[in-house]
C-alpha cells in the first residue's frame, strides 16, 4: 500500500490486507464504520473495546474501495468538549506502509472518506 499523491488514493496490491483502526483519545468512542466496505466484506472486526476499534479487509483483484467513517463525540452538560478530545486513525497494509491520519477533533461529527485503488 502507497498514497498516490496525484489521486489522494491508498494504492493497493489485489489480495493486500488493509486494516484500519481508530482509537478514541480523552472521549467515548462513538465513532462508526460502515456494515462492510463498498468492494467486499469485512474479514476481521476486532473492538470497540477500550476506546479503539480495528477492522480488516482483503483488496479485491480491481477496481476501487471505499470506507466512509464517522466521528462523534460526547459533550458535556454545557455543550462543551475536552480539549485534547480527539479520534486517531491509522490505515495500514500488508505489505505496505502504515498510514497515521490527521487526528479528528470536535464538533460537529464528521465522516471521513478513504479510498482504495487496487493496482
Amino acid at each position: 500500500m502507497q498514497i498516490n499523491p496525484n489521486t489522494g488514493f491508498f494504492d493497493v496490491q489485489p489480495g493486500e490486507l488493509i486494516t484500519i483502526t481508530v482509537c478514541a483519545r480523552n472521549t467515548h468512542y462513538l465513532a462508526s464504520f460502515p456494515d462492510a466496505p463498498s468492494c467486499t466484506a469485512w474479514t476481521n472486526i476486532q473492538g470497540p473495546a477500550a476506546g479503539c476499534e480495528s477492522r480488516q479487509f482483503i483488496a479485491p483483484a480491481a477496481g476501487e474501495c471505499f470506507v466512509v467513517i464517522t466521528f462523534d463525540f460526547e459533550s458535556d452538560q454545557n455543550g462543551s468538549f475536552p480539549d485534547d478530545a480527539e479520534y486517531d486513525v491509522n490505515v495500514k497494509g500488508t505489505p505496505g506502509i502504515s498510514f497515521d491520519d490527521d487526528p479528528v477533533t470536535p464538533p460537529p461529527v464528521v465522516a471521513r472518506q478513504y479510498r482504495f485503488h487496487v493496482i
